[in-house]
Parts: structure tokens; sequence; C-alpha cells
């Protein structure tokens, strides 16, 4: 049901940090004024892209924002390389302490994000250290997994919100994953995951681009269900 169908206020909508346009297309086709943003331009021309940083229009009066920060420097899985023994940058022409120094920056990124002047806001990420630096004060955390809504594909994801319901899941949507037995343990895995749970998308030049895609399902559930949480307006 379209946000006006149901006697809703249509939102502006601002997605952070998005060149796909899945987030901000499913929003817009619910009747939304929604827009994306990032530094790079977008793959789905039909809508409204600003490539920019965010920083510079993110307080231009939207009713609610979900971000997609880079998770380069903040996942949990990364963290270890910014340990000096670890530093592989450093060993590879780049002054020591540089990946730590992008951590910092990384950080220092979110709680730019998180202090955004907008009633509604999601910042997304995996297992990281948003929270162990109380990167998004505020916030609540909360986790996803793209195999609750539709996907076969298990990607453990941190939703931090503000002034923003859990999203629910439908039953119906639920993924379920394959039997395997990896370490003489039975284990779920779904169709990105090898028997060890590693993902099996290989190494490549656009391997992180590829992976900081969004999932549908998710973004089909964001524009359902917050789509309809009154705006103060």
């Amino acid at each position: 049901m379209r946000a006006s169908e149901a006697g809703f206020h249509l939102s502006r909508v601002l997605v952070a940090c998005e060149f796909s346009g899945t987030v901000r297309d499913a929003f817009a086709a619910a009747g939304h004024a929604a827009e994306s943003c990032d530094i790079l331009a977008t793959e789905s021309p039909g809508g409204v892209h600003h490539q920019r940083d965010v920083r510079e229009i993110m307080d231009d009066g939207y009713h609610l924002m979900i971000a997609h920060p880079p998770c380069t420097y903040l996942a949990a899985c990364q963290l270890w390389r910014c340990k000096p023994e670890h530093d592989i940058e450093a060993k590879t022409g780049h002054p020591d302490g540089w990946r730590e120094a992008q951590r910092q920056e990384a950080i220092q990124f979110v709680r730019d994000l998180a202090g955004a002047k907008v009633e509604r806001s999601c910042i997304e990420n995996p297992k990281g250290c948003i929270g162990t630096e109380n990167a998004a004060p505020g916030f609540t955390p909360t986790l996803v997994q793209p195999y609750e809504f539709g996907h076969d594909h298990s990607k453990q994801t941190y939703l931090w919100l503000k002034s923003l319901p859990e999203l629910t899941r439908d039953p119906a949507q639920f993924v379920e994953g394959r039997d395997e037995v990896y370490r003489g343990k039975a284990v779920k895995r779904w169709a990105n995951q090898s028997p060890c749970g590693a993902d099996r998308m290989g190494p490549s030049d656009d391997r992180s681009h590829e992976r900081s895609r969004f999932f549908s399902g998710i973004a089909q559930a964001m524009a359902d269900q917050w789509g309809g949480v009154k705006a103060a307006i």
C-alpha cells in the first residue's frame, strides 16, 4: 500500500551512501519523495541521486534517513588489521598507523551521520566498532539476516535505529539454510556460504563494491514498515 493510500504524510527520504538505488527506489515506489546520495554515480538513473558527500545535504529537511556507511574500516572482521603488527598498508608504502587513522575517520563519519538533523534514522553496518566506540549515541542496535526477507543468503547485519521500530519478519519469506557438517558439527549454510561459513565470492577488484549492495527484500520491508511511521510535519 502506498503511503498516500494509507493516510500518512509522504516523507522526504534520504538514502545515504547508496549507489545501487535499491532502498531509494523501494521508498519511491511506495509514494515517498526518496533520494539517494553517494560519491559514486547511481546505477539506477530513474530516481533522484546526489553525487556528493552526504554531509552536505543531510540536514536539508529530510524526515527519514537510511545510511549505509562503508564498512571497510568498521567491520569486526577487519579490525585486527589496524594493529601495528598487522598494518599491511604500512608495509606497502603507507605510514605506520595509516589503517587505524582510516578507522578513526570512518568512526567520525558514522558520528556525523548519527548527528544529522533528521527525525528518524537507520544506520546499517555489519558487526563492528560502531557500538564499542559509541559512534551512534541514542540509536538502538537490531539485527537482521537476508534469509529472513526472502534471500538465500547469510550476512548478519546491524540496523542502528533512532525513532524507528524494529523490522518485523514475515515467516513466509524465511529461506531455510541447507544442512552441512563442518568439523564434525551440524551447521546451517546458505547459497553464498562455503561449508566453513565463509562467503563464496572470490577476490576481485570490485569485490567490496559488489558486497556492499543491499538486499531488496530488506529494502522492501523498510519501505513497507517505516514508510508509514508518521513524521512530525
